[in-house]
């Protein structure tokens, strides 16, 4: 065991000790995130938002605020699927030791049992401290003797949140990895006012349905604070300490009327972020107020949006294939259809405006808004969504009424534009080795 421990620690140095010691002290950025993803995650008014039942040990839930211990194994590479981008994070997740090859495995605390079979007698490898984030299973992870160094987990977990237990399908780990490599290798076709943060490690033992995790990395930017990121559902939330939402702070700072800042700030910007990476890419982006983040310089919206967590994007790989798009070998344990919900393309494109980014984010900014303005509802903003998305999509030959029978058919008019667009001829700076 010491010989193995020895050889490893030289190969992957970036992480610490088998010891636990004193959690990290966060810097900057990630105390502003993890302070949004933990006190602002639930709304004030309870009477207007749905809490989810929440079956976890209390210690491991976002509302804890505290520290915990991640536990890895290092389990022979042969016993897993193994799906990764090449980065210096990524490439310490796995060791050559003599003639094997081993591969870092992370548990939750409260998944131990739930792998018992397949971690007995696998080798015990360095300890994580944890710290959740607004989504109990995704924790901010920090390896021990390792405090400048720090990255999201998504485990699977064991326990039954909101009617669902929360482990990963297989097929959510290669399409992470995958969305992840189409996303880089897209970058010169897509805005700058788009951003994601890359999921470089996914790993699914084989012979199991659900399981695995995978790695997220975090800009350094964002770690020190030079990037501050705003989750949207936390745009609209009154923060404990002041009582106010980041949204008040905002009408404050800059003595607009609401309706206005909302128009010009976020549903124009983001219309045109939708139709760029939706039409003109063949991607359509999970809107969900958790999983997309606003940047904030100074308080104030810069204009850039920020995504995370791929299994909810939906690739059409029929549409990027004929328009030219660079091909990749996209990793899929099934196969590309199913991994990749190919059948699902067009609900996908529906979900990401009417299920997440109106019935969620809207939903929330108005009941928000409306205390600051008069004549502010959700029907009021979802209207002056509609009208804006029907005026930028003119520009892509999409010629329609925002009212809700022709907007019913958005998905069908998505389509026809994709069939307009020219070929991607790709610039050499685009050329990414993946």
């Amino acid at each position: 065991m010491r010989v193995f421990l020895s050889t490893v620690w030289t190969a992957v140095a970036l992480f610490g000790s088998l010891s636990f010691a004193q959690p990290p002290v966060l810097p900057e950025g990630l105390r502003s995130l993890m302070s949004y993803e933990q006190q602002v995650n639930r709304n004030i008014d309870e009477t207007r938002v749905q809490a989810l039942t929440n079956n976890q040990n209390k210690k491991f839930a976002p509302e804890s605020g505290k520290w915990f211990q991640v536990k890895s194994y290092w389990v022979e590479a042969e016993t897993v699927f193994l799906f990764s981008t090449q980065t210096s994070l990524s490439q310490a997740f796995t060791s050559d030791v003599g003639n094997k090859k081993y591969v870092l495995f992370l548990v939750h605390p409260e998944s131990e049992d739930f792998y018992a079979n397949f971690l007995r007698d696998q080798k015990p490898g360095p300890l994580f401290h944890a710290l959740a984030t607004s989504s109990s299973r995704t924790v901010l992870v920090s390896p021990e003797g390792r405090p400048d160094v720090f990255f999201f987990a998504k485990l699977s977990l064991n326990k039954e949140i909101g009617g669902v237990v929360r482990t990963i399908p297989k097929g959510e780990i290669a399409r992470s990895v995958g969305t992840t490599n189409v996303l880089i290798s897209s970058k010169s076709y897509i805005g700058r006012d788009f951003d994601f943060l890359l999921e470089t490690v996914g790993v699914m033992p084989k012979g199991m349905e659900r399981g695995g995790f995978l790695i997220r990395e975090i800009p350094q930017d964002v770690i020190s604070g030079r990037s501050q990121l705003l989750p949207m559902f936390s745009l609209f939330t009154r923060q404990e300490s002041t009582g106010k939402s980041p949204f008040e702070l905002m009408i404050q700072k800059t003595k607009r009327e609401p309706l206005e800042f909302i128009r010009d700030e976020i549903l124009r910007p983001f219309a045109k972020l939708w139709l760029d990476v939706t039409v003109k890419n063949g991607i359509a982006i999970e809107a969900h107020g958790q999983n997309f983040l606003m940047e904030i310089s100074d308080g104030l919206p810069t204009g850039k949006f920020v995504f995370r967590d791929f299994g909810g994007f939906n690739l059409d790989l029929h549409y990027r294939g004929k328009k030219g798009f660079p091909s990749l070998e996209l990793p899929a344990l099934t196969n590309l259809a199913e991994d990749y919900h190919q059948k699902f393309h067009a609900t996908a494109i529906r979900q990401s405006l009417f299920n997440y980014f109106e019935a969620g984010v809207l939903y929330g900014l108005a009941d928000e808004a409306e205390r600051f303005q008069s004549g502010i509802s959700y029907k009021r903003l979802t209207f002056e969504f509609r009208k804006i998305l029907s005026q930028e999509a003119q520009s892509y030959g999409m010629i329609y009424s925002p009212n809700d029978a022709m907007y019913m058919s958005l998905e069908d008019l998505v389509m026809s534009a994709r069939r307009q667009m020219p070929p991607r001829i790709a610039p050499l700076c685009s050329r990414v080795a993946l």
